[in-house]
């Protein structure tokens, strides 16, 4: 392999979980706009990546970021962000695209838009059918929902009446 030159990196194309499920967008530089659900660190690999479950409207897809600081990951859980990365899929015996993941290099190509609410159970009370109702809040997956139970003593029988919380 012979170096001849450095160049800028191609503008990644924003895309949803559709497209990345179609296997057209394999290792090609893409943008993705989601909520961070989860983040962990895996150390089993060399060197250590930093692992962010994004929720997309359409589904969930894995971020490899490979250069971050320690508390990088607490601070994004809820976040509402757009991240930039290299799109990779593994195929099944079938030759169906699965456990699609977005490789990151660094905090850098993260967009935080919406930053974490500082207290995510401190949130005002929302009867279940007022949430479903509204559903640009459960497409775009914001404000993160949370479920509080409620035991309902009726008759001989009791029920029971979950409501949304929405910070």
């Amino acid at each position: 392999m012979i170096l001849s030159g450095e160049a800028a990196l191609p503008d990644p194309v924003p895309v949803g979980m559709d497209e990345l499920r179609s296997g057209r967008l394999d290792c090609q530089r893409i943008e993705m706009h989601g909520i961070v659900r989860a983040a962990r660190l895996d150390e089993v690999l060399e060197p250590p990546r930093l692992i962010l479950k994004i929720a997309t409207p359409s589904g969930e897809c894995d971020a490899w970021v490979l250069a971050f600081s320690p508390g990088d990951g607490e601070r994004l859980v809820d976040a509402e962000l757009r991240v930039r990365g290299v799109c990779l899929g593994w195929e099944n015996p079938r030759r169906q695209l699965t456990n699609i993941r977005l490789l990151v290099g660094s905090m850098e190509d993260l967009a935080i838009e919406r930053a974490a609410p500082p207290d995510a159970f401190a949130a005002p009370l929302v009867a279940p059918d007022a949430l479903l109702r509204c559903c640009a809040i459960a497409i775009s997956l914001w404000p993160p929902v949370k479920l509080k139970r409620e035991i309902c003593q009726r008759r001989l029988s009791a029920s029971c009446r979950t409501t949304c919380l929405l910070p």
